[in-house]
């Protein structure tokens, strides 16, 4: 019978309920019942000693008000107990293979190493993963995005289905003040501990047993300077990196509870509706400083090379990617038009002077095109319909055909 990580104690069930239990017919021992019992028995009994009971955090979609909210609570519900007997034989699964792939050897030879230049003129290493390995972390994938009935908080808005930049632009417009930030070598930061130590505090994982966890997560990590951390390149990546963020996003939601706060991957913002971020000299407030401590508690390190505040007073602010006007319209900003402009200009020029471009610069130069567009319609139909007139060619038509050739 699998462990469901609920501590030892010096208890039992009583023989009758385990007896009813064992006698349902298709409920085995290890369905929701069993499992609801032992955790209302074990803060029973926790509460008898005097100690605190087994407390995580639970996200859902309130089903009267439609928004997302996230709990801290000691109690799991049938429903809730049910969900988690269903995806234990995903977990069991996820487990097998996982150990089969541990016995091939050392999970670093696995991974191929290149660089990319950063801006600041340094590299940034990436870890791909061979194809075995790719596999596995696609099944992974599939388990966690589409077998669990799992949520991430409201506030983290990176690799999420349904939710994107331009969400969490919105959620920012009516502010005055911003303070924005990101975090230094993100991934590398998510080591295997903390992502399992976020895991023992967020259902439906904290019911599943730590030893299994740990063993479907390590075919998920590289060894880097020593520690067991996420691989930049690998798929399951930033769906974990969101897992290890869960209790900061938390805890940011409720120390800055009067705040707006956000986070995109490894870029974070902040901001109020009244000028409580800075100082009259451009200085943090002392609360706003506590959030480096927050990040600190939990491994992080903010990277003050690309720390910003600002009003949108001053000439608006920009936030991953986009801008946010005096009036709180949310565009794409200045620098961002002038490349949309020469990006349309040159791609239809080329159209039309018979220069052939390749499938695969056609579809990421139709997807930013189709990004911005989402972010300020208007303005990128008003430039594809000014441009069009110019050169007499079809910016869809001609995209299609490059596609379809």
């Amino acid at each position: 019978m699998r462990n469901y990580n609920i501590p030892d104690s010096d208890y039992s069930l009583d023989p009758e309920l385990e007896l009813y239990l064992m006698n349902i017919e298709n409920l085995s021992i290890s369905d929701e019942l069993y499992l609801t019992a032992r955790l209302k028995k074990l803060n029973e009994h926790l509460k008898e000693k005097e100690e605190e009971p087994f407390y995580f955090y639970i996200t859902f979609k309130n089903k009267d008000t439609g928004e997302i909210e996230t709990h801290r609570t000691n109690f799991i519900t049938e429903k809730n107990a049910n969900a988690v007997s269903i995806i234990i034989p995903y977990f069991d699964m996820l487990e097998e293979k996982a150990e089969e792939i541990l016995k091939l050897g050392n999970i670093r030879d696995r991974y191929s190493i290149s660089y990319i230049p950063k801006k600041n003129g340094k590299r940034r290493q990436i870890e791909k993963p061979d194809d075995i390995l790719r596999e596995y972390m696609r099944e992974l994938l599939d388990v966690f995005s589409n077998k669990m009935n799992f949520l991430f908080p409201k506030n983290a808005f990176a690799y999420i289905k349904g939710r994107n930049t331009k969400q969490m632009a919105e959620i920012h417009k009516n502010s005055i003040e911003f303070l924005t930030f990101d975090i230094k070598d993100f991934f590398h930061s998510c080591s295997l501990q903390l992502i399992l130590k976020s895991m023992s505090k967020v259902y439906p994982f904290c019911m599943i047993d730590p030893s299994v966890l740990r063993t479907i997560l390590l075919p998920c990590m590289y060894r880097y300077n020593n520690r067991l951390v996420l691989p930049q390149g690998a798929p399951t990546s930033p769906m974990l990196s969101n897992i290890a963020m869960i209790p900061t996003d938390i805890k940011m939601q409720y120390v800055f509870k009067d705040f707006v706060y956000s986070r995109y991957s490894d870029d974070i913002i902040i901001s109020k509706d009244r000028y409580e971020i800075t100082d009259p000299r451009g200085r943090l407030w002392p609360k706003t400083k506590f959030l480096y401590k927050i990040f600190r508690e939990n491994g992080f390190r903010i990277n003050e090379d690309k720390t910003h505040s600002g009003s949108k007073y001053s000439g608006g602010f920009s936030m991953v990617g986009m801008y946010i006007n005096p009036e709180g319209n949310i565009t794409l900003g200045h620098k961002t038009k002038q490349v949309l402009k020469a990006m349309i200009w040159s791609f239809l020029a080329d159209v039309k002077n018979g220069k052939k471009r390749t499938k695969k610069e056609v579809q990421k130069m139709a997807g930013k095109i189709g990004h911005y567009k989402y972010i300020e319609p208007d303005y990128v139909e008003m430039i594809i319909k000014k441009y069009e007139e110019k050169t007499g060619i079809n910016y869809f038509k001609a995209v299609k055909d490059i596609l379809n050739s």
